[in-house]
């Protein structure tokens, strides 16, 4: 995975790069021993300067180039119960791959097919969520 841009916007506008000392791997507490994943890493960015009325900004680029099950590969994101100003989940295919997708909240974009490849992005964006109650069922 490469960070390709990370930074906050302060309440007044202001603009706060991420440093590089900013952005740890951190080894996943919940691979240990698994036979699928052991291998796992987190990335977390500490974003500086954020307070009420920040937003947070985060683009990279995530390529899978070997399957952990041959011939297939999953992703599985869930955007939280948070803001999202905008997300963008691009994936590019060899053109006789399938992609099945469970999209709930996404819009997709109608695939591009060209030299071989199939892209197939989804977009998202979600301002405002309800109240959390306690005692609720996970929302994933």
């Amino acid at each position: 995975m490469d960070i390709v841009a990370t930074y906050s916007v302060d309440a007044n506008g202001v603009r706060h790069d991420v440093s590089p000392d900013q952005i740890r791997d951190i080894q996943e507490p919940r691979s240990a021993g698994a036979p699928t994943f052991q291998d796992a890493k987190l990335r977390a960015v500490i974003f500086p300067a954020v307070g009420i009325g920040s937003t947070v900004h985060l683009r990279f680029h995530k390529s899978q180039a070997r399957a952990v099950m041959p011939g297939e590969f999953d992703y599985f994101v869930d955007p939280g119960q948070r803001p999202v100003l905008h997300q963008r989940l691009v994936f590019d295919l060899p053109a006789g791959k399938p992609l099945y997708a469970d999209a709930r909240g996404y819009v997709a974009e109608p695939p591009v097919t060209e030299n071989g490849r199939s892209r197939y992005a989804f977009e998202y964006r979600r301002e405002r969520f309800a109240r959390i109650e306690s005692g609720s069922v996970g929302y994933t």
